[in-house]
């Protein structure tokens, strides 16, 4: 197993499992799943403004993730409590 971070490079990794968990977890909820590509563009601005993203990968297949986001800009402006 290996962790990496998440790059450019292997940002598409992140999109699909991203992808796959909101189709799993709208399924358990009993919600319809957004459009596919909605999530994947979702998973591309977090990368975008700077979230950490792991990426865990078994045999060079990506097997999950965890995304690590700053809430100190939401804090700041009084959105946040």
């Amino acid at each position: 197993m290996e962790i990496v971070r998440i790059s450019k490079d292997n940002l598409s990794y992140f999109q699909a499992m991203y992808v796959e968990f909101f189709k799993e977890l709208r399924g358990k909820q009993g919600w319809n799943a957004s459009d596919e590509e909605a999530y994947r563009k979702e998973a591309e601005d977090y990368f975008g403004r700077g979230d950490i993203i792991f990426l865990t990968l078994e045999d060079e297949q990506a097997a999950g993730f965890i995304r690590l986001s700053s809430r100190v800009e939401l804090l700041d402006r009084g959105t946040l409590r």
